[in-house]
């Protein structure tokens, strides 16, 4: 499934979105570890990848409670860049 679908014309608490949630998070998660960080941006709707957190488990409990920030779908806070899609 498209990023664009999972990530925007689905609730965020349908089996599919929950499904899909894990890939972003290990996509974030790798990231972190390769540029030696020790928190995560959080593309939420509140935080807007302002706000970062060491605990995954926040980020996922925000993108299940509030959804991913409009426009999110090239992970270039957690290290993709739009080639690379």
């Amino acid at each position: 499934m498209d990023r664009s679908v999972w990530m925007y014309q689905i609730e965020c608490v349908t089996i599919e979105y929950l499904e899909y949630l894990p890939h972003f998070l290990k996509v974030a998660e790798d990231d972190r570890v390769k540029k030696g960080k020790s928190r995560v941006h959080c593309p939420c709707k509140n935080c807007l990848n302002w706000e970062c957190f060491a605990d995954l488990k926040t980020i996922k409990s925000h993108l299940i409670e509030k959804g991913f920030m409009q426009r999110h779908t090239c992970w270039d806070f957690h290290g993709e860049v739009k080639a690379k899609r």
